[in-house]
C-alpha cells in the first residue's frame, strides 16, 4: 500500500520535472528566436550599409575617372602649347638622357649599348644590378620620343632622336643634329 503512494508521489515528481523542462526549453527556444531576429536585423542593416558604401565608391570612381580624362586632355593641350617641356623626368632620367646625348656627340656612333652607357654613368656598379633601372628609364625616354631603342643579339641599344635636341643649348643642339644627319646619310 505504501508503494502505491510512492508511485503516485514519484509520478507527480516526474510530471513536475517535465513541466520544468518544457518551460526551460520553451524559454531557450524563445531566446534562440530573439537572437536569430537580432542577427537578421543586423545582417540587413550591414547589407544596406555595404550597398550604400559600394554606391559611394562607384560614384567616386566615376568622378576620379572624369577628372583624370579631363586632366589628360589639359596635359595634351599643354604639350601642344609647349612641346619642349620635359614632363616628368627625374634628375636621374634627365642625367641619363644628357649622358646618351654626350656619348653620341663624343663618339659619333649611331647606336649606344646600354652596357657602355651603364659603365659611363655608374662605373662602380655591376651592370646586372642596374640593368632593370636603365631599361625602365630608357623605356620612359622612348615613350616621350626622346630616344629610340632596339634589341639586337640580346643586347639593348639606344639612340637619340632629333626631338631630344630641343632640350639642349644651341651649340650642343647643332652638333647633335649634325651627328644625327650624318648617321642618316650613312
Amino acid at each position: 500500500m505504501f508503494e502505491f503512494f510512492r508511485k503516485k508521489h514519484l509520478h507527480k515528481k516526474i510530471q513536475s520535472i517535465e513541466k520544468s523542462l518544457h518551460y526551460s526549453f520553451s524559454k531557450i527556444k524563445d531566446d534562440f528566436q530573439a537572437t536569430h531576429k537580432k542577427v537578421d536585423n543586423h545582417h540587413l542593416h550591414t547589407s544596406k550599409r555595404l550597398d550604400e558604401l559600394h554606391n559611394r565608391i562607384q560614384s567616386l570612381e566615376k568622378l576620379f575617372s572624369s577628372y583624370l580624362s579631363q586632366s589628360k586632355k589639359e596635359e595634351i593641350g599643354e604639350e601642344i602649347e609647349n612641346p619642349h617641356r620635359l614632363i616628368s623626368l627625374t634628375d636621374a632620367q634627365l642625367k641619363l638622357l644628357m649622358e646618351i646625348i654626350g656619348i653620341h656627340l663624343e663618339s659619333g656612333l649611331e647606336w649606344v649599348s646600354l652596357i657602355e652607357l651603364a659603365k659611363q654613368i655608374y662605373p662602380d656598379k655591376d651592370y646586372g644590378t642596374i640593368r632593370s633601372t636603365l631599361s625602365e628609364y630608357t623605356s620612359l625616354l622612348e615613350e616621350y620620343g626622346l630616344i629610340q631603342k632596339k634589341i639586337q643579339r640580346k643586347k639593348a641599344y639606344v639612340k637619340v632622336t632629333s626631338q631630344a635636341s630641343n632640350y639642349l643649348d644651341e651649340n650642343r643642339a647643332r652638333r647633335l643634329k649634325k651627328v644625327i644627319k650624318k648617321q642618316k646619310v650613312n
